[in-house]
């Protein structure tokens, strides 16, 4: 699941991930969330999900990432796999940016 909030703590998309069966079948992946200010799409293994729109208010700044978990006073919905790496990029990345990271 994927969830952004404003710097207020708003949430501006809950729980949103749009990522099917195919992310959880005990097959490494490799997953990109591309959030262009309006709308959020998954690529998994370069293939593109359905996108989700959602309507961006008040400030963002990019200050925290959970992966694996929600950061709560109580963590929850831990992640219970590995991960090989985290890249955060200062701009959307189109479709062909991500076929070439392959």
């Amino acid at each position: 699941a994927m969830q952004i909030r404003n710097d207020p703590g708003t949430t501006q998309l809950a729980n949103s991930s749009n990522l099917g069966s195919l992310a959880w079948n005990n097959t490494a992946r490799r997953v990109i969330f591309v959030d262009t200010g309006s709308q959020v799409t998954c690529y998994i293994d370069g293939v593109a999900q359905t996108p989700v729109a959602y309507t961006r208010s008040g400030a963002f700044t990019l200050n925290l990432t959970a992966i694996g978990g929600w950061p709560r006073a109580t963590p929850v919905n831990f992640f219970a796999g590995d991960l090989a790496g985290l890249v955060a990029y200062p701009s959307a990345l189109s479709a062909g940016d991500i076929t070439s990271l392959d």
